[in-house]
């Protein structure tokens, strides 16, 4: 193998290394988000239904005037 031909298979791995090294980057970003998400959908649901039964209590108690 020429020095030069050697050269090119050194800089396609850095390069493809550089790459692989951004994607996993991008992969632990991407599932930060989606575990965020993931959390807040429960809360998101629980305030629903907080408000569920409290309309529910005042429309059938006749609280609001």
């Amino acid at each position: 193998m020429t020095n030069s031909e050697e050269k090119y298979v050194i800089d396609s791995i850095e390069a493809i290394r550089k790459t692989v090294d951004e994607n996993n980057m991008m992969l632990k970003e991407i599932i930060k988000y989606i575990n965020y998400i993931s959390m807040n959908a429960s809360n998101e649901n629980m305030d629903d239904f907080g408000r569920n039964v409290l309309a529910n209590l005042i429309s059938t108690f006749g609280i609001v005037k």
